[in-house]
């Protein structure tokens, strides 16, 4: 995959004028005066045009990886993305095995290829689950969902809640006298967090008037929009809402329906527990987040807001038996006591 493209430092300032070439291949990344080989290749994700590259050139546990921030042009971000990963993914899945391997444990080996970004999802460790999360896309694959329901349903980025996201894009205009800035952003929101970021806009472009045209437009655009209801989800949305509006109770009884209607919805769990934990209802959280986990058993978002509820609770994760799956892996543990 060949694409010219744009560096940025991680401030977001661009480091060149120009664009330049690149490739990305199976033989790994090649960028002007630099080369990443596919075994240092360790996440992307993307956001519009822009992806954020996570490498490593030894995998060392000890150092602090490497990081950059490209925008691409005249290829699909999402393809892209989807290719670093998988060639990360397989890299990945490699290591484990040679080291399993090693200690004399290759039988314990155990993954899945996930049916939306063509990933490897490490499972050795965990316990058998009906759903798998996919770290690299963060879909939930889930054999009680049907594949395109579960692929449309993504974390929304302002509440954090499992949704329909689409684009929405800001615009803000400033002039005093002499000084004038303008500028925008690129969001993937829910319906609920798209309406409230179009009220803002419009507050705010209404000092000074010139940004008032966009900003009605995107008011209309967002009022007037229909979200297609998923089948395997329906009232997810409508759940949502509720705990958009603050009615929790509400929330979680249209949470409940959803994982009932699925015999359990790892996604269903999660919102519920993520709308609990906003009213600071922690203890109802916590068993919220252990269902997304017995649901999903690698499902990474449900054990940090577990362990997160926990310490709320002034309780020792490590004594909660549902988070010993994360626990008792290395990569996972290290992840989990930086939170804390």
């Amino acid at each position: 995959m060949k694409f010219p493209y744009e560096q940025f430092d991680r401030q977001g300032n661009p480091k060149s004028l120009s664009t330049r070439k690149g490739e990305l291949t199976e033989e790994g990344l090649f960028l002007k005066k630099l080369e990443i080989p596919p075994e240092s290749f360790i996440y992307a994700s993307h956001h519009a045009k822009r992806v954020v590259l996570v490498y490593s050139e030894d995998h060392d546990p000890e150092k602090e990886p490497e990081f950059l921030i490209l925008a691409i042009h005249k290829a699909d971000p999402v393809e892209f993305t989807n290719l670093y990963n998988r060639m990360a993914s397989t890299g990945k899945a490699k290591r484990e095995r040679a080291k399993l391997s090693k200690e004399g444990r290759l039988d314990e080996y155990r993954d899945h290829t996930c049916p939306y970004c063509d990933a490897t999802i490490l499972l050795t460790g965990y316990a058998e689950s009906p759903e798998i999360h996919c770290e690299y896309c963060d879909g939930v694959i889930s054999p009680r969902v049907a594949a395109e329901d579960a692929k449309a349903v993504k974390v929304c980025q302002n509440c954090h809640l499992y949704d329909q996201p689409r684009k929405f894009q800001t615009f803000f205009f400033y002039f005093f006298v002499v000084f004038y800035s303008f500028g925008w952003q690129t969001k993937f929101v829910c319906n609920s967090c798209a309406k409230r970021e179009a009220r803002i806009m419009l507050l705010k472009n209404l000092i000074f008037v010139l940004g008032v045209p966009y900003a009605l437009w995107q008011m209309m655009r967002v009022r007037r929009a229909r979200v297609v209801p998923i089948e395997s989800y329906a009232g997810l949305e409508e759940a949502n809402a509720a705990a958009h509006r603050r009615q929790i109770d509400a929330a979680a009884r249209l949470y409940d329906t959803v994982a009932a209607r699925n015999g359990g919805s790892a996604i269903a769990s999660y919102n519920k527990g993520i709308a609990l934990l906003s009213a600071e209802r922690f203890e109802e959280a916590s068993s919220a987040f252990e269902e997304a986990i017995l649901d999903c058993s690698n499902f990474s978002h449900a054990a940090t807001m577990l362990v997160a509820c926990m310490l709320r609770l002034e309780r020792d994760p490590k004594d909660n038996p549902i988070l010993a799956e994360f626990l008792r892996k290395n990569e996972s543990k290290d992840q989990l006591t930086q939170m804390q």
